[in-house]
């Protein structure tokens, strides 16, 4: 836990109440509800201790840190607060220019309690601004009005740094000095000189001179106090890079290696640089002895010196060598087999050698001796080079192992507490999460949860030594020395123990005891002092209520100052949305000068800085399976004080648009599909109500919506009017739980001219209208290390859900649902330098519960195909299908020739969806271009089934269809500009292979390249 010190200054400390008697109750008098309880907060009275005079006056000195008090007077026990009003006004006068008088005060905002500390720190701010600005004798005062609720802020802006006249001297080349001032955006009689426009003007100069390949060139600017600006150049030979010998690729440019572009300033270092850089590159590719130099000649000079240059770098990369055999020398406790197993990193052999690559092969040899307890085992690598492989020759100095037959903790009297827990962090030696088994006779029984270590156990015993307590954990048979078992076993006492016990600077002293074949651990603590949390002082929390900023904090009088629970207290309040800034720190810091300070390491300082609470957002997006959209949200934070959020998003796409510019350039095929919402939503991140609130695990959120949704679904569209309430709290290992009720009333009907509603609900079998009704529970679990472009990790998600009569579900309308999904994603390679697999698995089941329902309402059947499911079908499509007939524009039947020649009726195909899903997805990403642009090559197969158990569907006209598994192979280009974007191409493999396909599989077919973002199944 980091602090972040800063000097608080301390009011004189009146001489009222020193000699008075020690007080254990305070009474508060005056201000507002929250006031009093800051102010208690500050106090920090413990319960059963009396305060002395001095302590009273501390405590009185820290509720005036909290800077929410024009004055804390008190005595015998009694505190009377003054808050400060709040601010009605803010006049702002004096002759700054309007350009910097809008943004010099950011945090003074009407509404807000601004303590004098703050105003002090905005004025001091603005004045720093003004200075910064070009104005060296800005002078900014702040004094106050109308009962203290009026701000007035003076400022005398003084004399500017104005630029009067721009001169340019030195060697300008081929460049003007009209050109180089116009290139500064320097305007003489109004541009201010100060540090920012020079570094603008140095940055702005160097893009010109670069821009005319005068990499060599230098510029420096010097103003003096006449107001004359002077720009001194030297703008240098032209220089031209080049290379002879091997090539780079296509993919790398030499400039891109030698730094002359990216410098701020020209030294002769960058060209060594860009030779370190070329000889990296190419043992990246495999070169294991690449020879790169470079030569600087000179071809043309002119009056003025030297006019062109030329830098040429030779390369000689050498050839590519891959890994080969390996050799091992001086192993004799490991076989060769073990250790040909652990240099084989991932699978690598045969790929070139890289250096990394190798160091992982070392690495990997070095850490298997060291799990066998050899921790003096050294392991060295040489190469030999042979028709192009490199052989790798490990040579192995093994040393003695090491077996641990005991490990002790060695306690002052008391062992700070908790012996037991100091202890527990022994048995980190022989398991990763120790299993407790057992406890007698002042014993405690552990075993390992490590492959290999099945049956042996360790025995935790306690007992007292020449007054200290001495906690001895013995293994039922010698464990191997392991290096980072010691060090997590000595981290666990020191760390998670002893600091978590309010000791500041722990001492933990370590040694390994040699027992004949065996050793012991000895871990030895000396008696250290535990520091207590003595008061929570909170500065800055205008808006925000005590009750909510303290349940973060979550630290009381009393309790062990653990820096661990400082660091997260911080992390809570920040994420209570409410502030953009939280500073920890102790009131005791920056008090090195001055009078002697009354605070102790316990007194803690929690500043805040409250933000905006209003927050508006844009968005535009694509996607081929929904359209385009046009996105607005607005927020709302902190309602009330309490972190909660208030929330409207809209979500306007071509079904609320009806642009046809838009539609044209952003198609979705034949027909236009669309999603449009309009949602208000309310989040409050502390979920209290009554007897559940008090069931409910900590820090349990609840969330409520509002919101009408429209989604054009090819032919037909879907509206629904939905509340949805959800209460969401966190389980260990990663996994969230969020249990809610869904209540939603849905209308479906055809979205074009020529299909009738009546026929679309006959041929679906679905109702027109339906309310569904039904509470819902899910489970997400998350190890991904990048939920937006995971390279390793696992998603799981399990969510079920019962739309019952019983919670007035349309009768015709109940189901229960099921649905399951799981992505695993593995690194190619080391840290994923060849690539990314990813498999996902997705299963639902959803089944109708009511009697009368011929299938599931429309809107809560399983559709697939397109991005995320099965991309070589397309969007919906995968699945049973059916045919609609068409009508004319005057309503009679549409008509098309037929067999013959002879007029049918015009249909047009429809998936149907349903009840069951299953889809698998496979797929390699790799990278192409850098870290930017990488392709994809992937496999998606799976079926969505009318009903469950059923391998085919019935149309309406009692015709059945088989529905196998449908493959696809695909390819894929992904740019990756924050977010990936995808673009995916994918084909049926019967398709590819000329096998026979049925009609549906053939009108299904993805007909165009499908764009998506991220990585979901």
């Amino acid at each position: 836990m980091k602090f972040f010190g800063a000097p608080l200054v301390l009011l004189a400390v009146p001489a009222l109440g020193l000699g008075q008697a020690p007080v254990d109750r305070l009474e508060f008098q005056g201000g507002s509800l929250d006031d009093q309880v800051f102010a208690r907060s500050a106090a920090g009275l413990k319960p059963g201790h009396a305060l002395t005079g001095p302590e009273f006056q501390a405590a009185l000195e820290a509720i005036r840190a909290t800077d929410r008090f024009r004055t804390v007077e008190g005595g015998a026990g009694v505190v009377r607060l003054d808050p400060w009003p709040r601010t009605t006004g803010i006049l702002v006068r004096g002759d700054a220019p309007s350009s910097l008088r809008r943004g010099l005060f950011p945090g003074l905002r009407r509404g807000d309690r601004v303590g004098a500390l703050r105003l002090e720190a905005q004025r001091a701010q603005a004045q720093e601004r003004l200075v910064a600005a070009g104005f060296p004798a800005a002078k900014v005062a702040a004094s106050r009005a109308e009962g203290d609720a009026r701000l007035v802020l003076d400022i005398a802006a003084g004399t500017p740094n104005l630029i009067r006249g721009v001169e340019v001297v030195g060697k300008v080349g081929p460049f003007t000095p009209q050109s180089l001032i116009r290139e500064t955006q320097v305007v003489p009689g109004k541009t201010l000189w100060n540090r920012d426009l020079e570094i603008e003007c140095l940055r702005r100069l160097r893009k010109k001179l670069v821009g005319a390949k005068r990499f060599e060139g230098r510029v420096d600017l010097d103003w003096d106090t006449g107001g004359v600006l002077r720009i001194t150049v030297d703008v240098g030979p032209k220089v031209l890079l080049k290379s002879d010998g091997a090539g780079l690729g296509w993919t790398t440019s030499l400039k891109d290696l030698v730094p002359l572009t990216r410098a701020d300033r020209y030294t002769p270092d960058l060209l060594d640089e860009g030779e370190r850089r070329l000889v990296r590159l190419f043992r990246s590719r495999g070169h294991l002895d690449p020879q790169v130099t470079y030569t600087r000649q000179i071809t043309r000079t002119g009056p003025e010196g030297p006019e062109e240059v030329v830098v040429t770098y030779h390369l000689a990369p050498g050839p590519v060598s891959r890994l080969g055999a390996y050799t091992f020398e001086g192993n004799q406790a490991v076989g060769e087999k073990e250790l040909r197993k652990a240099a084989d990193v991932g699978g690598f052999l045969g790929a070139k050698a890289r250096p990394e690559l190798m160091d992982a092969a070392e690495n990997h040899i070095q850490a298997l001796y060291e799990s066998r307890g050899f921790t003096e085992a050294k392991v060295r690598r040489s190469v030999v080079l042979r028709d192009g492989k490199a052989d790798l020759v490990f040579r192995i100095r093994e040393g003695r192992q090491r077996l641990v037959a005991w490990a002790r903790l060695d306690l002052p009297a008391g062992g700070f507490g908790d012996p037991w827990g100091l202890g527990s962090g022994l048995a980190l030696l022989f398991a990763d999460k120790p299993v407790f088994t057992s406890a007698a006779d002042g014993t405690r029984v552990y075993r390992s949860d490590r492959p290999g270590m099945e049956g042996c156990l360790a025995t935790l015993a306690q007992t007292e030594v020449e007054g200290r307590l001495r906690v001895t954990l013995t293994f039922s048979r010698p464990i191997p020395l392991l290096k980072a078992d010691f060090f997590r076993a000595y981290t666990d006492v020191r760390q998670q123990h002893l600091v978590a016990l309010g000791v500041l600077r722990p001492t933990v002293r370590s040694e390994v005891v040699e027992e004949g074949a065996n050793c012991g651990i000895l871990f030895e603590v000396p008696d250290q002092p535990m520091e207590k949390v003595d008061r929570v002082v909170v500065r800055g929390a205008g808006r925000t209520r005590a009750k909510a900023i303290l349940r973060e904090i979550n630290l009381k009088p009393g309790d062990p100052l653990d820096q661990d629970k400082l660091g997260r207290a911080q992390g809570r309040l920040g994420g209570l949305g409410a502030f953009q800034r939280v500073e920890v720190s102790t009131l005791a810091e920056g008090q090195e000068a001055g009078p002697p300070s009354p605070w102790k390491a316990g007194d803690l300082l929690f500043r805040t800085e409250e933000r905006s609470p209003w927050v508006v957002t844009n968005s535009l997006g694509y996607d081929r399976t929904q359209g385009y959209y046009l996105g607005m949200g607005v927020q709302r934070l902190n309602v009330g004080g309490m972190g909660r959020t208030l929330d409207f998003n809209a979500r306007a796409g071509d079904g609320f648009l009806h642009n046809p510019t838009l539609r044209d350039l952003f198609p979705t095929g034949r027909y236009t599909r669309s999603l449009d919402s309009i949602s208000l939503g309310y989040t409050d991140p502390w979920f209290e109500a009554g007897a559940l609130g008090q069931a409910l695990p900590d820090r349990t959120s609840f969330r409520t919506e509002g919101a009408y949704i429209q989604e054009q679904r090819y032919i037909y569209q879907v509206r629904r009017r939905r509340v949805l309430s959800s209460l969401r709290w966190a389980l260990p290992s990663r996994v969230a739980v969020e249990a809610g009720y869904r209540f939603e009333r849905v209308e479906v009907a055809a979205s074009i001219d020529n299909i009738s509603s009546a026929d679309l609900a006959k041929i679906a079998k679905y109702p027109d209208r339906a309310i569904i009704s039904s509470p819902y529970l899910q489970l997400v679990r998350d190890t991904r290390d990048n939920p937006f472009d995971p390279t390793s990790g696992v998603y799981s998600l399990a969510r079920f859900e019962a739309a019952s009569q019983f919670f007035l579900t349309s009768k015709n309308s109940s189901f229960i649902k099921l649905d399951l999904r799981n992505q695993w994603t593995w690194p190619v390679g080391y840290k994923a330098q060849a690539g990314v697999v990813a498999f996902g698995v997705r299963v639902g089941l959803a089944v109708p519960t009511a009697k009368t329902a011929e299938d599931l309402p429309l809107s809560e059947r399983f559709f697939a195909g397109g991005s995320g499911t099965m991309r070589g079908v397309e969007p919906d499509f995968l699945g049973p299908l059916d045919r609609i007939p068409l009508f004319s524009a005057d309503g009679s039947a549409q008509m098309t020739p037929g067999p013959g020649g002879i007029p049918i009726r015009a249909t047009e195909q429809i998936p149907l969806g349903g009840q069951a899903l299953f889809i698998a997805n496979l797929e390699y990403r790799f990278p192409m271009l850098g870290q930017t642009l990488w392709g994809e090559v992937f496999v998606d197969t799976g079926q969505v089934y009318q009903k469950p158990g059923r391998t085919y569907s019935v149309d309406s006209d009692g015709n059945r269809t088989r529905l196998p598994l449908r493959t696809a192979l695909g390819l894929g280009i992904i740019v990756k500009l924050g977010i990936p974007l995808k673009l995916e191409y994918a084909a049926d493999v019967d398709r590819i292979l000329g096998r026979p396909r049925s009609e549906g599989d053939r009108s299904t077919q993805l007909r165009n390249v499908t764009i998506s973002a991220g990585f979901q199944f």
